[in-house]
């Protein structure tokens, strides 16, 4: 695996598997081997995603030990069950999608869920946050995320988006951080949707704290505004705190 090294100024590109050029020799059975038994690639069954100049469907599927739920986690993280979850099918407001947590004393908790076609919006210019996750102030501390992230979005009509998977901020000076994480992102989508939209920071994971280690795949993640700018397709970073990383099959992220 290729080693990363993140610092606010970078942008996460040079060894991504993202050109026209080498997306086209993606099929599906590579992307079988990459996302494993609980997402599923076919030439035409499921949910499809455009990489390169091909279209791909994807379907997901739910381990026998998981537990499906649409009950949102609003901000009793510390507290939550989020042990062999499936997140799905969870709409909420502009503060975050399927998990919501802000200044709640978190430490040393493990997340092992799939968070799966949630979404988070604003109908104003209020921010829209992370659709699957959304961890904001501190002091938290997680140990490793394991899960798929798979078909969150997170819009806003006339304002900005960010990490319609993952949103991870500190809002004191106190330490955030996660230790890892872990899995597959899969078509996870931020978008500003109005003429005067604003700007969108991630496809999958937008981070302004401390994530130490990434082991992921990130394919057909979208970022898109109006009227703005992007940054990163997959993945923004904009902490002053360094990370590195393992990355691995980033594909068809735009």
């Amino acid at each position: 695996m290729n080693k990363l090294h993140f610092t606010a100024a970078s942008l996460l590109t040079a060894t991504f598997l993202s050109t026209p050029a080498l997306a086209d020799d993606v099929d599906a059975d590579y992307l079988n081997s990459l996302t494993g038994n609980k997402i599923s690639w076919s030439d035409s069954e499921g949910t499809a995603v455009t990489i390169g100049e091909k279209t791909f469907y994807y379907t997901y599927n739910k381990p026998d030990d998981y537990t499906e739920t649409s009950t949102r986690i609003n901000n009793t993280l510390a507290t939550a069950d989020v042990d062999n979850k499936v997140f799905t099918n969870i709409s909420g407001p502009a503060d975050g999608g399927a998990i919501y947590s802000k200044g709640t004393n978190i430490s040393d908790l493990d997340i092992n869920s799939d968070f799966v076609n949630n979404s988070s919006s604003a109908t104003s210019s209020t921010t829209a946050y992370g659709a699957g996750l959304s961890l904001r102030g501190t002091p938290i501390s997680l140990g490793t995320i394991s899960g798929d992230f798979v078909g969150n979005t997170t819009s806003s009509a006339t304002g900005s988006v960010v990490g319609p998977a993952i949103y991870f901020d500190s809002t004191s000076s106190a330490a955030a951080t996660i230790d890892t994480i872990e899995g597959n992102f899969v078509n996870n989508y931020g978008h500003s949707t109005g003429a005067s939209g604003k700007f969108i920071h991630g496809g999958a994971i937008d981070n302004h704290a401390t994530i130490n280690n990434i082991n992921a795949n990130f394919i057909g993640n979208r970022a898109k505004s109006q009227n703005s700018y992007v940054w990163g397709g997959a993945i923004n970073n904009t902490s002053q705190a360094s990370a590195s990383d393992a990355f691995s099959g980033v594909i068809g992220t735009l």
